[in-house]
């Protein structure tokens, strides 16, 4: 089963963990203790809960439930990306890997070019740019 990594996006975003758990449980009595619920694993959200989140964080549904998850496509001279509805094309170089991320959330793009020493192991490559994207998605409202 799939999760999403509320505490990540929490943290990535610089969201105030309070008034996010008032937004996601505005009918509960203790929607602090709810949250925290969910992000030990003890909960999880429902399908407006989870919509209200993605509203919030401008992150894609899909990409909420990716958590990272990559699927890669391409060449040697250009591998594709791509987790939820997001894409990140890379050209790799003998000393970095020039990644365009590009999504197109709610009909808007969000573009960004980002690059990494060739050194990375890709599994750490993949990791950062889960949260690159995650940290940025506020900045595409």
């Amino acid at each position: 089963m799939r999760t999403i990594q509320l505490q990540k996006i929490i943290t990535l975003q610089g969201l105030d963990p309070q008034a996010l758990a008032r937004e996601l449980f505005p009918n509960h009595s203790y929607p602090v203790q709810a949250m925290d619920r969910v992000i030990k694993g003890l909960g999880l959200l429902n399908s407006d809960q989870v919509l209200k989140l993605s509203e919030i964080t401008n992150i894609p549904v899909g990409f909420l439930y990716a958590s990272g998850e990559w699927v890669a496509t391409g060449t040697l001279n250009k591998i594709s990306f791509v987790s939820g509805e997001v894409i990140a094309e890379v050209t790799p170089t003998p000393t970095k890997w020039l990644t365009k991320i590009m999504s197109f959330h709610k009909g808007r793009p969000f573009i960004q070019t980002t690059i990494h020493h060739s050194d990375i192991p890709a599994k750490v490559y993949l990791s950062e740019l889960t949260d690159l994207i995650i940290k940025n998605s506020k900045n595409n409202k």
